[in-house]
């Protein structure tokens, strides 16, 4: 593995899209290594990227702001190795708005990346040994049910109150469970909203408690209304949905070479799936 040439980040982004922002004078291709190097910015700026194979960013990498003209950004990659660069999406001042897919492809047999040495970091991988910041839009989190909703019924009530409430049709929720058996939450999608009345993609199949005002006031301060999630978030990391075998994310600190490299990861309203 050949050492980083170690260099300061320009002060300004380059295009994906055009060909001289790449030294090899081509803009990747399916079945490409991308390597951005220490005096690189680029900036993605496409709606869907070929199907890449290992990415190494010792550069920075950032995803173009711009809701009206990229409504949304789609990364494809087998690895991508964060090894001495930046992988941003959004500031925490100004988060991303539109949205962000990076999707980690391959199945069991897929290549394996390999860390400084002799590290093995798996395959179908996003790792990060240096800065990975990623800060999606922000959302209504968490409201509570209030009014019960018996097994079979289709809709539930939740408190639209609550601050920035925005819930929307296709949006996925989590129900937790009302009861001592944990396999009693549900996981369901929005179909119809009016105000806090929410239609379901299918029936549930437990019963949620629900009350109109917290029951603070006769279990000491505690308020035990159940709590419905919203899981959806602008930014997403998933694993490629193929071979049953899940993606995985990995934030690890390296020697490389004579360099200690210090890996972090910030994922504010960030959305993981099939990873582990």
């Amino acid at each position: 593995m050949d050492e980083v040439k170690e260099s300061d980040i320009p002060t300004a982004s380059k295009p994906w899209s055009a060909k001289e922002s790449w030294p090899s004078g081509k803009v990747p291709v399916e079945g490409d290594d991308v390597l951005i190097d220490s005096d690189m910015w680029i900036e993605l700026d496409l709606a869907e990227t070929p199907r890449l194979k290992k990415m190494e960013i010792n550069g920075r990498l950032s995803f173009k702001d711009d809701k009206a003209t990229l409504p949304k950004i789609h990364l494809m990659a087998h690895l991508i190795w964060v090894r001495a660069g930046e992988l941003l999406i959004g500031t925490k001042e100004k988060p991303f708005e539109q949205e962000a897919l990076i999707e980690m492809l391959g199945e069991t047999e897929s290549e394996t990346l390999t860390l400084g040495g002799t590290v093995k970091a798996g395959n179908k991988v996003l790792a990060t040994n240096n800065k990975v910041e990623m800060f999606g839009k922000k959302r209504c989190r968490m409201s509570r049910m209030i009014d019960s909703a018996d097994a079979g019924a289709k809709e539930i009530k939740v408190d639209k109150t609550v601050t920035d409430f925005d819930w929307a049709i296709g949006d996925s929720l989590f129900i937790a469970t009302s009861t001592l058996h944990h396999t009693h939450s549900e996981y369901r999608k929005i179909t119809a909203i009016t105000d806090g009345t929410i239609t379901l993609d299918k029936a549930l199949d437990h019963y949620h408690y629900g009350r109109a005002t917290s029951t603070g006031d006769i279990y000491n301060n505690v308020d035990i209304r159940n709590e419905v999630l919203l899981l959806n978030r602008s930014v997403k990391i998933q694993g490629e949905k193929k071979d049953g075998w899940a993606g995985h994310v990995l934030v690890s600190d390296m020697l490389d070479g004579l360099t200690f490299r210090k890996g972090y990861m910030i994922a504010d309203n960030v959305e993981f799936e099939n990873l582990s």
